[in-house]
């Protein structure tokens, strides 16, 4: 909690995640280009931009999943992560400081390593259809060896966090669409990863249990050095949630915002100005 402390107190947040210079796209096509941002500690940032402009292929970037990027990724204070691209070929190599810099080839097992630090929250959940709720929320700390007793007590406070505690039991076709995203979010944070990536979390939720999401992700990221970056469509409920708003737009535009910036509604006005554009306009 000391480390949290500073990081809110100081002049300069903690960084979780830094993007430097990161160009992304899909076979055939780049999205975007030199894109930078920084995910601080206590902060929630949110992704926005028409459907299909490579906000969820930015996700799956993050998560060195794809493989079509160049660029840099500095996870925390000590993992940096680059990569280059040679035609729809990336070349990536990790580096660790721990009192003497090294540098490695990524392998599958560091990016394992690198993802666990990671909290996923992906489109439509993908649970396990043969576990209960219960079972897919503790899956995370399962696979890291955390003890039975611990692991049942934190899997309970995550099912309470996200009133999930009464569905335990139930396999994900006796939930709704909404339990189902709640239980993903549950899953996401049991093992409190300092980053949450979340791909639309509130895509199948009804008004009040999309507002009551916001504030569990809200107080998620301000309990120690964590940030969330949040994919959304959601305009109104992303100002109502994020600290900074990024706007991604054809042609590889970008929008930043921080929501002290302005009114709501006045950023509701400009970005219906900016996306009705052609191209969006890049600050």
């Amino acid at each position: 909690m000391s480390n949290h402390t500073t990081a809110m107190t100081g002049k300069a947040f903690v960084p979780v995640l830094s993007a430097e210079n990161c160009t992304f796209g899909v076979p055939g096509t780049i999205l975007f280009r030199d894109l930078c941002f920084e995910a601080r500690a206590g902060e929630v940032i949110a992704m926005l931009g028409p459907t299909g402009i490579g906000k969820t292929t930015l996700l799956r970037t993050i998560l060195l999943m794809n493989d079509i990027w160049q660029g840099r990724f500095q996870f925390g204070q000590d993992i940096g992560v680059e990569s280059r691209l040679d035609g729809e070929s990336s070349h990536v190599s990790v580096g660790k400081t721990d009192g003497r810099r090294r540098s490695n080839v990524l392998t599958e097992e560091w990016a394992s390593d690198i993802r666990r630090t990671i909290g996923y929250v992906p489109q439509g959940s993908l649970l396990f259809p043969f576990l209960t709720a219960e079972q897919n929320v503790a899956l995370p700390l399962r696979a890291r060896g955390v003890p039975s007793k611990e692991s049942m007590a934190r899997t309970t406070q995550y099912l309470v966090r996200l009133r999930l505690n009464s569905l335990a039991e139930r396999k994900p076709w006796q939930l709704s669409g909404g339990q189902k995203q709640r239980v993903a979010i549950a899953r996401a944070m049991v093992a409190e990863p300092p980053l949450l990536l979340l791909d639309e979390p509130t895509a199948s939720t009804d008004p009040t249990t999309t507002i009551e999401i916001g504030h569990v992700i809200k107080e998620y990221v301000k309990e120690g050095v964590r940030s969330a970056i949040v994919v959304s469509h959601d305009i109104i409920w992303s100002s109502t949630v994020a600290d900074k708003m990024i706007f991604l737009g054809g042609d590889g535009a970008i929008q930043k915002f921080t929501t002290r910036e302005m009114d709501q509604v006045t950023m509701i006005q400009k970005m219906k100005e900016w996306f009705s554009e052609p191209n969006g306009v890049s600050e």
